[in-house]
């Protein structure tokens, strides 16, 4: 944007690793959208200031009770959604 400021953007499409049929309620449970926005203002070559925002989104998904994990026959996990706020100050020692 100019010689102090940059915005930044992003998007990440975070595929679960865990299979259905392996899937358990103690990992993450499904597909994972995150979007990000923030700026970053630079005073002087020495000093950073950033911040970000940024919105996580999981899908739904059915989780299949199993002989490892017996408590439950389904459950369902549905619409997950997570906000993280960022803000950080970087100085460069010369």
């Amino acid at each position: 944007f100019s010689k102090h400021w940059a915005f930044l953007t992003g998007y990440v499409f975070d595929e679960s690793p865990v299979p259905d049929a392996y899937i358990d309620l103690t990992v993450p449970t499904g597909d994972r959208h995150r979007w990000s926005a923030g700026c970053r203002y630079m005073p002087n070559d020495y000093t950073t200031w950033a911040f970000a925002y940024t919105l996580i989104w999981t899908g739904d998904r059915t989780i299949y009770g199993s002989a490892t994990n017996p408590a439950f026959e389904t459950a369902t996990t549905n619409n997950g959604l997570t906000h993280a706020v960022s803000l950080s100050l970087t100085f460069k020692l010369r």
